[in-house]
């Protein structure tokens, strides 16, 4: 008897505010502390510390992408959870609305002086630079599928 093999991942992306993504894809691609990780169905079971950067999660029909913060993943008999401090679909994302809020965490972090805050200016920063590399990614993309 042939054994049946499964060709999608349920893959479930959620932040401390809400559930970003919840579907089914053939391949999830995203950012480990030792570069970029790429998940398949019957993957090994993995837990890995993720780092901000793109994820990308691709279906037969399209590839998704996401900015995600800091978190981990689990992969498990198919299942992979992404649980992160921020994530983003980049469909949802503006770059003039990108570009305003660069410029007002530049300001900010030039006024603060205070060490804590400083670096919430940073990371908000760094995910502010992974938002407009993955929207540029996103929209060259949709264009050379026309």
């Amino acid at each position: 008897m042939k054994e049946d093999v499964k060709k999608e991942i349920y893959l479930e992306i959620v932040t401390p505010v809400k559930v970003i993504y919840r579907g089914y894809v053939n391949s999830v691609i995203l950012p480990v502390e030792d570069g970029m990780i790429g998940i398949l169905p019957r993957h090994v079971n993995t837990l890995a510390r993720i780092v901000p950067g793109i994820l990308i999660a691709k279906t037969n029909k399209a590839s998704s992408y996401f900015v995600v913060g800091k978190g981990f993943m689990e992969f498990i008999r198919d299942k992979a959870y992404i649980i992160t401090d921020e994530a983003e679909i980049i469909e949802k994302i503006n770059l003039d609305t990108l570009e305003k809020e660069e410029n007002e965490l530049k300001e900010k972090l030039k006024e603060t002086q205070d060490k804590d805050i400083r670096e919430e200016i940073k990371y908000a920063l760094l995910l502010n630079s992974y938002k407009k590399k993955a929207l540029q990614l996103f929209l060259k993309t949709k264009d050379s599928t026309k």
